[in-house]
């Protein structure tokens, strides 16, 4: 706070106490998980209301966050990439994908499936 009169008070991003005008705050300042350095929800990502923030990717919305195995930004289970993001389903192989790209999943040729 400043010791001005009215004092004026800030947030205090990374310190791990989630307050008015903090969307998370995951007690560290590292974007990229889920959590940005402004204690805002990055996209791709989403927080509960624990304290600290625990924040998980999005599975299925075409987002490769570094947490996901694949994601191919297909919301039904079991298609090319597994329901939880965890990887690719038997008899496909997803390679690529990124924060900002979807991963290329394509059948496993000669894999015996």
């Amino acid at each position: 706070c400043t010791s001005a009169s009215p004092s004026v008070c800030t947030a205090i991003c990374g310190d791990s106490i989630k307050v008015v005008g903090e969307a998370c705050d995951d007690n560290n300042l590292v974007t990229g998980d889920g959590c940005s350095n402004t204690c805002s929800i990055e996209v791709g990502w989403t927080c509960g209301t624990a304290v600290p923030s625990v924040c998980t990717a999005i599975c299925g919305d075409g987002l490769k966050m570094v947490t996901e195995g694949c994601d191919d930004g297909d919301l039904s289970s079991s298609t090319k990439c597994l329901g939880d993001c965890t990887g690719p389903v038997l008899g496909w192989l997803c390679t690529g994908g990124s924060p900002t790209a979807a991963s290329n999943c394509v059948e496993d040729c000669g894999d015996g499936t």
